[in-house]
């Protein structure tokens, strides 16, 4: 007798299996990829939140350092020797303006420009000015102001004021020196060192009284390429850093320490600074120019028609006819541009990578690749510059 199978207990054929397994295939291929790409969205999206962490962690401190620019200095259109905002010192120690770090290792061989920045002032509240008179001999200061912390061997000082022998004879001065010595008794006597490794020297053998003098806090920023990048991806190339050092040459004011070199934030890929000067009196339609009144107004002038800001501090760019460390003491406010990047590159399509366009800023350029960029700006005003002189 035949006996009759149940359509419920009939089991799969080949055919069916097979059709099965493939459109299963189809729907888990379907589900990865889709959890892949959220994947790849959120690293990039963790890149983009860092980069654009770093960049405001970057300006926040670049902005405190501004605070102190030209502190206690003795500020003067005039002026010579150290500025509040400057740039860099050649090997020969000559002041630079156009100090940019040009690195051609990008993935795409393009060369990136960044700036250099330095900004010079006193420790507010370690400035001896009234109560400071010259020493005994042309090294030697003598602060008979005993409320203040005093300075210790091996602390980088500032003096400022008007200069009544040397070089600069005659002219409001400030310079960087070193102290070797520091004794007590009713007076702090410090003996220094004219000739400080890194700056130039100080030339000046004595001020008229009312200088000021102080613990120095001297700040420069640059940009660093040359970090391997510890966790390479997909076209990943070294890690560009935003780096800091205070008082090269002397003690850190912060830790008292030896200065370091600090990084003060990882994925920048470049910093870019401009100026703007105060050229003194100008008319209502006319612009920076070498036959511009020398008072100031405390106005930041037009360079050109449309420009407020120059680039660099040369006479060329800034359209003043003066020399560098004349703009340098003219400037008023300074203009930050500060670019960070994602660490690896997150423009793709498939396994190939998608350049976007190149971006001008402040007359350099960035180049086309595969990174994310963004650009954050800040505009910060001298406020301790164009002080009055200070008299006893």
């Amino acid at each position: 007798m035949r006996k009759n199978i149940r359509q419920s207990e009939r089991g799969f054929t080949l055919v069916e299996l097979m059709v099965a397994t493939a459109i299963s295939m189809i729907v888990i291929g379907g589900i990865f990829g889709v959890m892949i790409n959220q994947q790849t969205t959120y690293l990039a999206q963790m890149e983009l939140a860092e980069a654009s962490q770093n960049a405001r962690a970057s300006l926040d401190i670049i902005k405190q350092s501004f605070r102190t620019a030209g502190w206690g200095f003795v500020a003067k259109e005039t002026a010579l020797g150290l500025p509040a905002v400057g740039t860099c010192y050649a090997t020969n120690v000559t002041d630079q303006s156009n100090c940019n770090d040009l690195v051609a290792n990008n993935a795409n061989g393009s060369v990136i420009t960044s700036d250099r920045l330095r900004i010079s002032g006193m420790q507010p509240g370690q400035t001896f000015s009234r109560k400071t008179a010259w020493g005994t001999s042309a090294t030697k200061i003598k602060v008979t102001d005993l409320t203040r912390e005093r300075l210790a061997v091996d602390d980088l000082a500032i003096l400022s004021g008007q200069c009544t022998g040397g070089t600069n004879n005659g002219k409001i001065y400030t310079g960087v020196v070193k102290i070797t010595a520091v004794s007590a008794s009713a007076d702090v006597n410090y003996d220094f060192n004219a000739g400080v490794s890194g700056y130039p020297a100080f030339d000046c053998t004595s001020m008229t009284s009312g200088f000021a003098f102080g613990k120095a806090n001297i700040v420069e920023f640059y940009i660093d390429r040359y970090l391997t990048n510890p966790d390479p991806g997909p076209g990943a190339t070294n890690v560009p850093r935003l780096m800091m050092l205070t008082n090269r040459g002397g003690r850190d004011p912060f830790t008292n320490a030896a200065p370091i070199e600090q990084t003060v934030a990882y994925d920048i890929e470049t910093m870019q600074v401009r100026y703007g000067l105060d050229c003194g009196v100008v008319p209502a339609t006319g612009f920076c120019s070498g036959a511009t009144s020398a008072n100031p107004d405390d106005v930041v002038d037009s360079i050109a028609s449309g420009q407020q800001y120059c680039n660099d501090l040369t006479a060329a760019n800034c359209n003043t006819g003066k020399s560098v460390i004349e703009n340098q003491m003219r400037v008023m406010a300074v203009q930050i541009a500060v670019v960070p990047r994602t660490r690896n590159m997150i423009r793709r399509r498939g396994n190939a990578t998608v350049n976007g366009a190149a971006i001008s800023l402040f007359g350099s350029t960035l180049p086309a690749d595969a990174y994310r960029h963004w650009i954050y700006r800040a505009t910060i005003a001298l406020r301790n510059n164009q002080l009055p002189i200070i008299t006893p």
